[in-house]
């Protein structure tokens, strides 16, 4: 079965260029990871969070996936709420902003990190 990539379409409508090809390229590299490992992904995008939670739901019920990754993170996101209550399998890239120590998750704070760069040139 499937993973399934989430990126809901208004987050790269809104995103700059920059962010959106950054999205891109994250759901490229794990494509290229799950086909070392055999597995196929799918990509799933809707305009609002309600669309996207039907998909999911209709995904889990009919046991058409085995995990979801969610290449975004939103502060009021009826999906990770659904994935979380109902146990099923999610790795989020970015920070969750509730269940911290309970979701498995890949931070890419570029803030941080730029500002970790920089630090680190400034006493190079």
């Amino acid at each position: 079965m499937p993973l399934v990539l989430f990126c809901p379409h208004w987050i790269l409508k809104k995103d700059l260029a920059i962010r959106s090809i950054l999205k891109f390229e994250i759901m490229e590299a794990i494509n290229d990871e799950a086909r070392l490992y055999d597995m196929t992904t799918a990509i799933a995008t809707a305009k609002s969070f309600e669309l996207l939670l039907e998909n999911v739901k209709r995904m889990h019920l009919q046991k058409q996936v085995d995990g979801f990754i969610l290449v975004y993170s939103d502060r009021a996101d009826p999906v990770i709420e659904y994935l979380y209550e109902n146990q099923i399998p999610f790795t989020l890239i970015g920070q969750p902003y509730q269940h911290e120590n309970n979701i498995v998750y890949v931070d890419n704070d570029n803030q941080l990190l730029g500002k970790q760069a920089t630090e680190f040139l400034m006493i190079a």
